[in-house]
């Protein structure tokens, strides 16, 4: 999946789920000083994306709906972060 197919699929999750983008691209710095980030994610290739819902209570339906077009889904307590399977 290219970087853009990501984007696109990032759009449509939080369309359908009510939700915004919360994280993206980062920089190695921005990276760096993020808790939790590992040293080789795929935020810095702008092929991750952490998705927060207006409804915590989302988070599982949009982890479902994301592994539905075959990316990989990890739930956390207040977002759901996809990157390429």
């Amino acid at each position: 999946m290219t970087r853009g197919e990501m984007y696109e699929l990032a759009c449509i999750l939080c369309e359908r789920h009510s939700a915004t983008i919360s994280s993206s691209y980062r920089s190695v710095a921005r990276n760096e000083a993020t808790k939790g980030a590992v040293a080789d994610s795929w935020h810095l290739q702008g092929m991750a994306f952490d998705i927060e819902p207006d409804n915590r209570d989302s988070v599982q339906m949009i982890a479902s709906d994301a592994r539905r077009f075959g990316v990989r889904a990890l739930v956390y307590p207040h977002h759901v972060h996809i990157q390429p399977d």
